[in-house]
């Protein structure tokens, strides 16, 4: 049977006037009745498409921000933007996302996301683990609109106090956060006695250790590339290479501080080293075990990692004239 409200199959004007006459056209009986429910389908019909083409709009980012000075227009169909921030990773649960936990990047995704009023997306340059911090971190996402300089205040006063957007940076669309980056610098800091206003981002080790026997050690870094040993285990990546460029203790303030910088590092990589390197100062390690250890490439042969809390990711380095602006 034919259907006039799906408008499904077309109708034989003789089919039509036959039924129309003989006032058996589906139970209506006037064309009164007629001409209203064609009217009603055809409307239902023009409300799905306007809703379909108002969602299109959405999508490509037409209506996001409208009028809003920190969002302006854009001619491209998206624009890929660099995000420079700064965290205290004390209360979350690293940076990657997680399901039922505080994490960097949901507190970061969910501003950006509520402030541009489309969902965002981002891509960190590096993970950190549950409790360490960031100086500099960066990450790069994607929407279909235009941002201005406001658009970081706003996002500061969105995000949580530990979490604080230092930069946007307007970038071409092939570029990418993680793949693009040349070097990561990471410092532990260690106290030897309690601080409260460096305790966030300093772990407490009482004991002292050799700091110059710890040089020493780190020293033979520089043999190496294969850090396998350093890396947690179950690991999924195609190489356990790292060239290092800077590996050494200092004391500065009253804390004394481990500099390591190298073109990338592994899984959890960085908190090994230091607790190998704390071994050695303690008398606990000989300089040729640790070497041996290197060479083991068993993460059992090595020292426990260190706490998380005297880890930051102190800097994230890019190609000369990586960015050539910023908002």
């Amino acid at each position: 049977m034919y259907n006039i409200l799906s408008l499904s199959k077309p109708l034989s004007k003789s089919f039509f006037c036959k039924n129309l006459v003989n006032g058996n056209f589906f139970g209506f009986n006037t064309l009164q009745d007629i001409t209203h429910k064609i009217t009603l389908a055809l409307a239902g019909h023009l409300i799905r498409y306007f809703s379909i083409f108002a969602a299109i709009l959405i999508f490509r980012g037409e209506t996001v921000g409208s009028g809003d000075p920190a969002v302006g227009s854009s001619g491209r169909l998206s624009v890929r933007y660099f995000i420079e921030i700064s965290y205290l990773g004390t209360h979350f649960h690293g940076w990657q996302l997680q399901d039922g936990v505080p994490t960097i990047q949901g507190e970061v995704e969910k501003a950006l996301s509520t402030v541009l009023n489309t969902p965002v997306f981002i891509q960190g340059s590096s993970r950190t683990d549950t409790g360490v911090h960031a100086r500099q971190q960066f990450a790069h996402f994607d929407v279909a609109v235009e941002l201005t300089a406001p658009v970081i205040d706003r996002l500061n006063r969105f995000l949580p106090r530990d979490i604080s957007v230092r930069n946007l940076y307007p970038v071409k669309e092939d570029t990418h956060a993680r793949f693009d980056a040349i070097g990561r610098k990471y410092v532990y800091r260690i106290l030897h006695r309690k601080d409260p206003f460096k305790k966030e981002f300093s772990a407490l080790y009482t004991r002292q250790p050799d700091v110059a026997l710890m040089n020493r050690a780190a020293e033979i870094l520089f043999n190496y590339t294969d850090f396998q040993c350093f890396s947690k285990v179950k690991t999924n990546v195609l190489t356990f290479n790292c060239t290092l460029e800077e590996a050494v203790w200092r004391e500065a303030d009253g804390t004394l501080e481990f500099h390591i910088t190298a073109n990338r590092f592994l899984r959890g990589m960085v908190r090994a080293v230091v607790g190998t390197l704390l071994d050695v100062g303690y008398g606990k390690t000989s300089l040729e075990a640790f070497e041996k250890i290197i060479l083991s490439k068993d993460r059992t042969k090595a020292g426990s990692a260190s706490k998380a809390e005297g880890l930051t990711l102190e800097r994230v380095y890019y190609p000369e004239g990586y960015f050539k602006e910023k908002l």
